[in-house]
Formats: structure tokens, C-alpha cells, sequence
């Protein structure tokens, strides 16, 4: 398997990884809201997009947690450099709403419907085949960014980031009970 990350030469190490969450926001972006034939595009690669956002969670989580820097010198980034853990820290939390949005797209088995002025935001329900793409480490790993995120005491949250947390929630039980269910 091909690495989730692969440092550009051009740039420093924390340019690279800012490019790299840029790209994946964009990519999450356009599955939530972008026209079918973009979600289409960007869906044909959905294993590699959930294997990428699973990364930068893992990562995210790990760079928001805390930790001691002894603590984060022992965990092995897949989206960064651990020089850079201190600058790309907020690179991470300003992704992170994005990357939770990506994972309740990819929860869908269709595309999102498109939003409406009238009618709000339209996210379609999450299917059992749903969880042919997400794994069960993705779905913790979502719970778990949403859980640190909303202990922060230091972030101010958006209207428009809670309801992001809230519908990831809602997707992670839907298809956590209809795993079970089988």
C-alpha cells in the first residue's frame, strides 16, 4: 500500500501536510456538496478517501489531545512530520469538520443530495453498505475527534461544526446498529 502521505520536495515538511489536508478538505468538500459527476469522480476513489481521512483523524487526534511531548515523539504520523507537530496543529483542527463531513458522505451509499435555501441541508441516510468503505476504526476514530473537539475548552464551536458532529454521530449509530443487526 502507498503511503497516505508523500512529502513534496518543492516544500517544507509542513507545507506538504498543509497541501495534503487542503487537498483531502477539497475532496470531502465535494463529496458533501459537489455536482454528481464530481461525486462520482471522488467517490470511484472512496477506499482511498477513508483510508486518508482515517490517517489525518488518527493524526488530528493525536496532535489535539494534549499529549505530553514525550507522548507524541513515541506515535508514528502517517500526515506529518513530528518536527512540525506544533505548527501544523491548527492545520489539523481547522480540517477536522471537513474530514468528519467527508466521513458522513462516504457513510451514504449515494451521493448527498444537493442543499436548498428553502429546505436546508439534505443529508442522505447512512446503509448498510455503508460499512463495505468505512471500517470500524474509522467510525471510532470519528467518535472519538467529535469527543475531544467538544471537550476543548480553548475552541469556540460554529453552529454549522455542531451540526456537523451531531449527523457524524447520527452516521455512526445508524450503521454501528444495522452491523449489529446482521
Amino acid at each position: 500500500t502507498s503511503p497516505a502521505f508523500e512529502p513534496d520536495p518543492l516544500f517544507g515538511e509542513a507545507s506538504s501536510t498543509g497541501t495534503f489536508l487542503f487537498r483531502l478538505r477539497c475532496a470531502c468538500n465535494v463529496l458533501e456538496s459537489g455536482q454528481s459527476h464530481e461525486q462520482a469522480a471522488v467517490l470511484a476513489h472512496s477506499k482511498d478517501m477513508a483510508r486518508w481521512i482515517e490517517s489525518a483523524l488518527r493524526d488530528g487526534s493525536v496532535l489535539l489531545a494534549g499529549l505530553p511531548l514525550q507522548s507524541v515523539k513515541t506515535y508514528q504520523p502517517a500526515c506529518f512530520n513530528l518536527a512540525d507537530y506544533k505548527i501544523v496543529q491548527p492545520e489539523f483542527r481547522a480540517a477536522l469538520p471537513s474530514l468528519l463531513r467527508g466521513v458522513c458522505a462516504l457513510c451514504a451509499e449515494v451521493p448527498s443530495l444537493p442543499r436548498t435555501p428553502s429546505s436546508g441541508s439534505n443529508p442522505s441516510t447512512p446503509t448498510s453498505g455503508s460499512s463495505s468503505v468505512l471500517g470500524k476504526e474509522l467510525a471510532s476514530l470519528s467518535m472519538g475527534v467529535i469527543v475531544l473537539l467538544l471537550g476543548a475548552q480553548d475552541v469556540e464551536h460554529s453552529y454549522a461544526d455542531l451540526q456537523v458532529f451531531i449527523r457524524t454521530i447520527r452516521h455512526m449509530l445508524i450503521i454501528s446498529s444495522a452491523s449489529k443487526g446482521k
